[in-house]
């Protein structure tokens, strides 16, 4: 996920919402991965379930000063 201008020590957190069911992931971040673009592997099951329905993809990043910064919500339709 490009930018979110993260640094290090903050978290990265991954919602993926769809009617079946839900995915989650997160990250810490690291001096290596600060500043650069995040990425999640979310399971191939998960978009295989979910084919020919929408599904709502956003992050919450957890800042240093513990301060929330939401991303808007992404709808993704799954299609082959």
């Amino acid at each position: 996920m490009g930018n979110a201008q993260t640094q290090e020590g903050e978290l990265v957190y991954l919602k993926c919402d769809g009617d079946l069911f839900n995915h989650r992931d997160d990250r810490e971040i690291t001096p290596e991965t600060a500043g650069k673009p995040l990425i999640f592997i979310v399971p191939h099951r998960f978009w295989r379930e979910h084919h020919g329905t929408t599904v709502r993809v956003s992050y919450t990043v957890e800042r240093l000063d513990d301060v929330s910064q939401e991303s808007a919500v992404a709808l993704v339709r799954m299609e082959v």
